[in-house]
């Protein structure tokens, strides 16, 4: 029996706190109704801007690094999405009419539509979102992530420095509040902002002000600026630059969302970036995401990915007992501890060899980076020894032990801080 998926995403009702994101899967009728045949709960449409260059520029070309293609590359390796990818071929003017040809089909389904956007002006932000919300959209997200140029005034020829693109536009707080607010004051609708990676640093100060001038959540994040090379042909793999997507991100937004949800929980999270397994589903929603959304991982392994993720996550909530996404929602925010904290509430420990497990290869040895492992032999036979007068207690050695042959015991803080300085005599 599977466990009950629905929740509430920016105060609307949703079947499951899966999204599609706003990639070439949700560009057609057709595309956008196969992702909400799959069950998700939400589907944010493709951006449609008013850059007339981003509607057929630059080309939109794929690059896969790393990928294994062996067993339809589902063995979970990390491998890396390059793309330089366009807006939707048309602005959302034109676009609203896929909206309002599959509105109708989404709320039939209970599959929340975000329409997804981005304008030229803070007036065309609200008359585009007007459209979108008379269009049938459940939903905006107003795109201030996607990496663009400073001013696009190299393509669209154009002096308004309002005219800003994506996370260019992001970086200027002060204009992006003035966007929403005036957004908010034209529709009734939710608002999700989509912001960019490059501006971790200030992420939940942005995302606090962005929720202070009417918005409802954010999303974290979309693609980042990055490049790879490649040697045989000693050549950068795509045009040299473009945006990237990696396995390794997820870290990156997990440690993000625990930041804006400990400091405003009424903001609602969007999270994705990375996301290849439904474990990493769980660990987004434990640490507050009201969803999580998925669009690379999607386009590369199909659609039926995301049908993987809601049957293993409901397999999950049954297995642990949970009464509902709302039940597992935020709950590995109560374990998470401040720098300051680490002293007074966890304890210091030292490792010990368990001998008979110990099959002396050695790993632990290669690993101990305070000298206190040393491998024994005698007639033949190896073991491991830890002195524990060197032992700092930084758990390593136990961890990447294949035979499991190393166990942690507590100690005291002072047997800690003599180890700590034992390297150090006379200090």
């Amino acid at each position: 029996m599977y466990a009950n998926l629905s929740t509430t995403f920016l105060g609307v009702p949703v079947k499951n706190p899966l999204v599609s994101g706003a990639g070439p899967q949700a560009g057609t009728v057709n595309l956008i109704k196969k992702y909400i045949d799959a069950g998700f709960g939400a589907v944010c449409t493709k951006t449609a801007s008013q850059f007339e260059y981003y509607h057929r520029y630059p080309y939109p070309r794929y690059h896969l690094v790393g990928y294994e293609k062996a067993g339809r590359g589902r063995a979970f390796r990390d491998w890396v999405w390059f793309h330089n990818d366009h807006n939707a071929p048309v602005g959302p003017e034109k676009f609203a009419k896929t909206i309002a040809q599959v509105s109708d089909y989404a709320r039939e389904k209970n599959c929340l539509l975000i329409g997804t956007f981005a304008a030229s002006s803070v007036d065309e932000w609200a008359r585009c979102a007007e459209i979108y919300q008379g269009a049938g959209a459940g939903a905006l997200e107003l795109n201030f992530c996607c990496p663009g140029p400073a001013t696009l005034k190299d393509v669209i020829k154009k002096d308004d420095m309002t005219a800003r693109f994506g996370d260019m536009l992001a970086e200027d707080t002060e204009l992006s509040c003035e966007i929403v607010k005036k957004v908010r004051s034209s529709v009734d609708i939710p608002i999700l902002c989509k912001l960019p990676p490059i501006l971790r640093a200030k992420s939940k100060e942005f995302a606090n002000a962005l929720y202070q001038a009417g918005a409802n959540g954010v999303e974290l994040y979309a693609n980042n600026k990055g490049m790879r090379v490649d040697i045989e042909n000693a050549a950068p793999v795509a045009f040299g630059c473009g945006t990237v997507n990696t396995h390794g991100h997820l870290a990156e937004t997990i440690y993000d969302v625990t930041q804006i949800v400990l400091s405003n929980p009424k903001i609602n999270i969007m999270a994705g970036r990375g996301v290849r397994r439904w474990e990493e589903v769980v660990e987004l929603l434990m640490v507050g995401a009201s969803a999580v959304e998925v669009c690379t991982t999607t386009l590369v392994y199909g659609v039926e990915f995301g049908q993987e993720i809601l049957s293993e996550l409901s397999r999950f909530l049954s297995r642990k007992q949970y009464a509902s996404v709302d039940d597992l929602r935020g709950r590995a925010l109560k374990k998470v501890l401040k720098p300051s904290e680490i002293k007074e509430k966890v304890t210091p420990v030292v490792a010990k060899v368990i001998g008979d497990k110990c099959s002396s290869c050695g790993r632990c040895e290669e690993v101990c980076a305070y000298e206190a492992v040393t491998v024994f032999y005698k007639a033949g036979h190896g073991v491991a020894k830890i002195d524990e007068s060197k032992c700092i207690g930084c758990t390593l050695c136990n961890q990447i032990c294949p035979e499991n042959a190393i166990t942690l015991k507590d100690r005291t803080d002072e047997e800690y801080l003599k180890a700590l300085m034992s390297r150090h005599p006379g200090v």
